[in-house]
């Protein structure tokens, strides 16, 4: 025979569970506000986790998201790199473009919005290292 607070204990511990997911978000990802050449190694090992974060994934859409910040940690890795050998105050200022689409991919809410301000962070970041490569000393 089944005690009448069996509903009323399985309505709670459902109502528990469903508040607990309501205020519940992913992990806040650091954007960094500036990088330096000792940032490198840190960066890349950023790039590298999330990129087997990415692979272990069993959702498409963790996969797109996590891979695209994969790659601006990757990019932004190359960067760090590249600040031992160049000073050029101009890519700093480029790299807070990528820095605030970064953010933005951080605090989106749909998946469509983080995965595109990821790929936007990156290829901004991309475009910082090629600004760079053309300074690099002959």
């Amino acid at each position: 025979m089944r005690s009448p607070l069996f509903p009323l204990i399985l309505a709670a511990l459902v109502t528990i569970a469903a508040c607990s997911q309501i205020g519940a978000t992913p992990a806040a990802t650091t954007v960094p506000a500036a990088v330096s050449c000792a940032d490198a190694p840190q960066l890349r090992q950023r790039a590298a986790d999330d990129r087997l974060k990415s692979e272990a994934s069993r959702s498409d859409h963790e996969k797109i998201v996590v891979g695209n910040r994969a790659g601006f940690f990757a990019a932004l890795a190359l960067v760090a790199d590249l600040k031992c050998k160049v000073t050029l105050v101009a890519a700093d200022e480029a790299l807070e473009r990528a820095f605030e689409a970064a953010r933005q991919g951080e605090a989106a809410r749909s998946m469509y919005a983080r995965a595109q301000k990821w790929s936007e962070a990156a290829y901004l970041t991309t475009e910082v290292s090629a600004m760079m490569i053309r300074r690099l000393p002959s």
